[in-house]
């Protein structure tokens, strides 16, 4: 049974406590939210930073320079919960299609984009199943 609602935590209370737990896992990014007032409005609102490296620096380099800013941005009074979900260390993928190619040998170019991702749902599924 559920405590009366003035005798429940805050839900910023119930949220902080959450994040630090989910801080003790390295490998992930996980942030908490708020549920909005209205579901399906939404209930976030602000900016888009794009970081982009002009001078050839290392992707070690510009993870660096992120974390610096973001850290600078959370200590600015206006600003909350600035994050990004970008990390130098997750392994990346280029795929170049020869839409020529794939039209010479009638294969669907959403076909040919939605195999990788294909490939990676069911390779999470087979770890997670007993």
């Amino acid at each position: 049974m559920l405590k009366d609602w003035h005798q429940r935590p805050p839900l910023d209370a119930v949220m902080a406590d959450i994040q630090r737990q989910l801080l003790s896992l390295p490998e992930a990014t996980i942030m908490t939210f708020a549920p909005p007032t209205l579901p399906g409005l939404g209930n976030a609102s602000g900016f888009d930073l794009r970081i982009m490296a002009q001078a050839g620096q290392s992707s070690a380099e510009l993870e660096q320079v992120t974390r610096e800013i973001l850290q600078l941005a959370n200590q600015h009074p206006q600003l909350s919960r600035v994050f990004t979900t970008w990390s130098s260390n997750v392994p990346q993928l280029t795929l170049t299609v020869d839409r020529d190619r794939a039209a010479l040998l009638d294969v669907p170019v959403a076909q040919i984009f939605s195999s990788p991702a294909d490939g990676v749902r069911r390779h999470a599924r087979r770890r997670f199943q007993p």
